[in-house]
């Protein structure tokens, strides 16, 4: 079991900063990945195979570390609904969302995710947000607005790709609530433990989604593009970040974690 988790976020850069950092790197990198294996591959087959590739990462990582996975019963129920806020909800929205729009207009709409996570923060009373987490609230607000009003293709907004900007916003929302969720666990729990639950309870429904996919998806064109774009996609930016982003939620706050997006 974890020990009690430090109190609000510090003031000076730490090792969960640096963590944070890797997985805003993966996370960019990742975009790109996604558009490239779904241009051959069926959205909800690559999401089951990346789900399950990221579960045995989490699995072989708390074996390799010795982490304790055992939970209390009664947490198991709602760490499935977290599950299925983070995992599935989020995942189908990603997903759908992203093979609908351009891999610039997503990262832009999950680049509002601090917004989400701390505006949802202050009202739930969950973390106390002072004057200069406001400000860069604000100055995020601003740059988003400046990038999606200018003359960019790539992210600005229109009619050709709202149902999968729509659907990209709607998963932000699945996140947020999942992050400030995750908190009242890792106070119990280590993160590798909740990163674990969370994803075995909340990631069946995707691979149940995708399995009458299967007999008509056409394997022919999938090429070892696609296939290295889940593994990576699956070990690093799923399995490997999640248990950063839940180490930083623990030590840093939800809304500084949220603000490396």
């Amino acid at each position: 079991r974890a020990s009690a988790p430090e109190e609000g976020s510090r003031s000076r850069f730490s090792p969960a900063d640096l963590g944070m950092l890797l997985v805003a790197l993966t996370w960019g990198a990742n975009y790109t990945l996604i558009k490239v294996a779904l241009d051959v591959l069926d959205p909800l087959i690559f999401n089951a195979v990346r789900m399950l590739l990221a579960m045995a990462t989490i699995w072989v990582a708390a074996r390799l570390l010795h982490t304790d996975l055992r939970v209390d019963r009664g947490d198991i129920w709602k760490l499935t609904l977290l599950g299925l806020l983070g995992n599935t909800g989020y995942q189908m929205f990603f997903i759908h969302g992203i093979d609908r729009t351009t891999a610039s207009k997503t990262s832009v709409m999950l680049a509002t995710s601090p917004v989400m996570v701390t505006v949802l923060a202050s009202l739930l009373g969950i973390e106390k947000v002072g004057r200069w987490a406001w400000l860069g609230i604000a100055g995020c607000v601003a740059g988003i607005y400046f990038l999606v009003t200018g003359r960019g293709e790539q992210v600005a907004f229109g009619a050709a790709h709202l149902t999968g900007d729509v659907l990209v916003l709607c998963g932000v929302f699945m996140w947020a609530l999942f992050t400030l969720g995750s908190k009242v666990f890792i106070r119990r729990y280590s993160p590798m433990t909740v990163t674990f639950h969370t994803m075995l309870l909340g990631s069946w429904p995707l691979v149940l989604f995708a399995l009458p996919r299967v007999a008509t998806q056409a394997w022919e064109p999938v090429g070892w593009q696609a296939m290295g774009a889940a593994v990576v996609s699956g070990v690093l930016a799923i399995g490997v970040s999640y248990i950063i982003w839940n180490y930083g939620v623990k030590h840093l706050g939800a809304s500084r974690t949220a603000v490396y997006v």
